[in-house]
């Protein structure tokens, strides 16, 4: 979704596609040596892969653990597009990448989120947001066009 908004349809692909594209690892790419595992099939794309992705389709890209809400308010105010990782631990593991694409303090945090069945923003509260980022480290990866 956010190659496509970036890199218009050209840069566009399928989930499938870019899946399998992810699933293997690029080789010498850490330290010209050792290969980059972008994503464990059927399991977890790690943030370093979806910035490798991203930096192969021409975008700059960046990730960080740890981020706070400022970071993400400032890179909505830049025109960047935030990736966020939400999810939780009980009562089964789950995890998702979700494009940020709004903050409105009274209905909370908006997203461009591949799970909605529709093509509108999906509001999660600040207080139910702030958890599900906190489960898995606040990890943020940005996005933006050359």
């Amino acid at each position: 979704m956010a190659l496509a908004a970036l890199c218009g349809p050209e840069g566009a692909r399928s989930p499938d596609v870019l899946a399998q594209a992810m699933a293997r690892p690029r080789p010498r790419a850490v330290l010209g040596v050792l290969p980059l595992v972008r994503r464990i099939p059927g399991w977890a794309t790690f943030p370093w892969g979806v910035v490798d992705m991203a930096r192969l389709a021409g975008l700059h890209a960046r990730w960080r653990p740890l981020a706070g809400t400022d970071r993400l308010l400032a890179s909505l105010a830049r025109g960047e597009v935030p990736l966020v990782v939400v999810g939780g631990w009980r009562p089964r593991p789950w995890a998702h990448y979700a494009v940020l694409a709004a903050w409105d303090a009274e209905r909370g945090w908006g997203f461009a989120d591949s799970l909605s069945p529709s093509a509108e923003i999906v509001w999660r509260p600040d207080d139910a947001f702030r958890r599900q980022w906190r489960a898995f480290g606040q990890l943020l990866v940005t996005l933006r066009a050359p």
